[in-house]
């Protein structure tokens, strides 16, 4: 208990290493913002003389600051990633689509290979192999598609 109140900037400085060494181990963004308000701390220490109080209330304060910072910065980025990231909205990335047919196709439901799946497809009117295709929506699992016309590529 006596530490807190006889704190130098050397305490200080050992603290802020540890605490940027635990984050190394870690790498969640939770502990660098202590130790790198506890290097302040230190690094203000050999400047101006501080009171334990003051010690631990600029630390508490600076701490909060990053934090929050940090915390402010990254939900913005995370909002902004997840508008245009496709990851699991495979209807983002799939509808607009064109593929060439490998058979002939009446109306009803098919299956199509796209990549390295093979979709249900929705056919309103018959299509001959060879013809171009749009994927236009997806339903579930069942994507609707229609006929490219040659004069609209």
């Amino acid at each position: 208990m006596e530490l807190i109140y006889t704190m130098n900037y050397w305490n200080w400085l050992m603290v802020g290493l540890v605490l940027l060494i635990l984050e190394l181990s870690s790498g969640t963004y939770y502990i660098l913002w202590f130790g790198l308000s506890a290097l302040v701390v230190g690094l203000g220490m050999l400047v101006v003389d501080m009171s334990w109080q003051v010690q631990w209330t600029s630390f508490t304060l600076i701490s909060l600051v990053t934090s929050f910072s940090w915390w402010f910065y990254q939900h913005k980025v995370d909002k902004d990633d997840h508008a245009t990231s496709t990851l699991n909205q495979r209807k983002k990335y799939i509808v607009g689509t064109r593929v060439m047919l490998e058979e002939s196709l009446d109306i009803g439901l098919h299956r199509l290979k796209l990549g390295d799946t093979t979709w249900s497809i929705q056919v309103q009117e018959p299509l001959i192999k060879g013809e171009e295709i749009e994927i236009i929506d997806m339903d579930g699992i069942i994507l609707k598609v229609k006929k490219i016309n040659p004069s609209s590529s």
